[in-house]
């Protein structure tokens, strides 16, 4: 080989070495979030960029995606149980408090103080709920509402009543005609079942969820597969988080589809992030926070694609935590809930909730989804009997409000959780199946 050869193999080494060394040696982070592709494409990119040209250094981000909020709990908790210390991930991003609160609460979260500069500004709380947990582990990231989106043609062309509160939808009319997520894979599907519980009380709320539970088509595996189905026609109506119906809408439409938020009826809920205990790469992620709080940043949430700060491939429908990032825009059109009045909305004990939330996640999935073809069944008999007694019967959940917060206490106790759900399946099927022939016998 002749010298200049040599020298040119040479050069094509050290050159992949400093190549390699500069990967090798860029910072990491890692985030597990439910988040759709559509955060990861904004933020992402935009962060590895803010993050050269603030640090001077490269920075590496792998982003986690388990499925829906629950999964990813499932997963953060089963690497813990591999490793006490760590479970090998910086951050847990997106999810609903209720799911944060009961992850700090078993002591999966590690507190952080954000800098003065953005702890002046972003609050506490908006309109009275929490967007900063108390002891500082974690940090809302924007704000959802949840509603009813609806498919406006269907509803006008069916001469089904329009959608205003949670209620409607348990009109005997919806049958079939709605989409719904099994709450168990799903974190603001758990919310909205609190939800709609809360501001309608034990009982009536039963009602409620029960024939919703009834009119519905099909219990799906993600939160935005409802939306798919109400967008394409397969369903009228479905319930959701404000987000979904925000995006779908700004695409295709306020006259083909709408979203209602039921007035005094529901919550607003902080999307969270939080810093895992044990995170291995904690600097990299108190900086991710950080980041995603800045008033620029934040206005991608909430802006139409293309405008300056706003979305590069697609309209997100966020709310943004930072009241800064609505300064000095010319368009009123943008839900501001710095301005929202605590009295348009329900309040929850978000203590309470997350204490509750997988009880009563596995009490729908036992009495609604893993017995929904024999809920549908005795509804659609009940309804033709017209046999108002037997639709009280069919609503009413196997527990009262007090025994099921006493059900809270237990249910860490796996053996105890297992044999609770079995008996919920049998005695709601069995009731299904007593309903069904008292309707068939009334109705002939």
């Amino acid at each position: 080989m002749s010298i200049k050869g040599f020298m040119f193999v040479i050069a094509m080494i050290v050159g992949q070495i400093f190549v390699g060394s500069a990967t090798l040696y860029a910072d990491k982070l890692t985030i597990i979030s439910p988040h759709r592709k559509s955060i990861q494409r904004e933020f992402i990119p935009l962060f590895e960029r803010d993050y050269k040209k603030r640090y001077g250094k490269e920075i590496t981000v792998e982003w986690l995606d388990q499925g829906g909020t629950t999964d990813s709990v499932r997963f953060i908790k089963a690497k813990f149980a591999k490793s006490k210390t760590s479970a090998g991930i910086d951050l847990l991003w997106g999810g609903g408090e209720l799911v944060f609160n009961m992850m700090d609460k078993d002591g999966y979260l590690a507190s952080f103080e954000l800098p003065a500069s953005t702890s002046k500004v972003v609050p506490n709380k908006i309109a009275g709920v929490a967007n900063i947990s108390p002891n500082k582990t974690w940090f809302g990231t924007a704000l959802s509402t949840y509603g009813i989106f609806y498919n406006r043609k269907l509803v006008e062309g069916m001469k089904l009543p329009t959608p205003k509160v949670w209620s409607d939808l348990a009109n005997p009319a919806f049958y079939d005609h709605i989409s719904t997520v099994d709450p168990r894979r799903s974190g603001s599907m758990g919310a909205m079942v609190e939800v709609i519980l809360h501001a309608n009380g034990w009982n009536e709320g039963w009602r409620v969820l029960t024939a919703i539970a009834a009119n519905t088509n099909k219990f799906t595996h993600s939160s935005s597969d409802p939306i798919k189905t109400v967008v394409s026609g397969n369903a009228v109506a479905s319930l959701s988080i404000d987000f979904y119906a925000f995006s779908r809408i700004n695409k295709l439409g306020a006259d083909k589809l709408g979203f209602v938020i039921p007035k005094r009826q529901t919550v607003i809920s902080t999307d969270p992030i939080a810093i895992l205990r044990g995170a291995p790469n904690r600097k990299e992620a108190e900086r991710f926070i950080e980041f995603i709080l800045r008033a620029d940043v934040q206005q991608r949430l909430f802006l139409p694609k293309g405008a300056s700060n706003g979305p590069i491939y697609s309209y997100l429908g966020r709310i943004a935590v930072n009241p800064d990032s609505y300064k000095n825009l010319k368009s009123n059109d943008y839900l501001n809930p710095h301005k929202f009045k605590s009295s348009d909305l329900i309040s929850l004990d978000g203590e309470l909730a997350a204490r509750a939330i997988i009880v009563r996640k596995d009490l729908v999935g036992a009495i609604h989804v893993d017995t929904h073809r024999e809920l549908r069944q005795a509804w659609k008999a009940a309804v033709k009997a017209g046999d108002k007694d037997l639709l009280k019967e069919l609503a009413t959940p196997p527990v009262n409000e007090k025994e099921f917060m006493q059900l809270t206490e237990k249910w860490s106790d796996g053996v105890f959780r297992n044999k609770k759900i079995n008996a919920w399946v049998e005695a709601a099927r069995t009731k299904y199946k007593r309903v069904l022939a008292k309707s068939t016998k009334a109705a002939n």
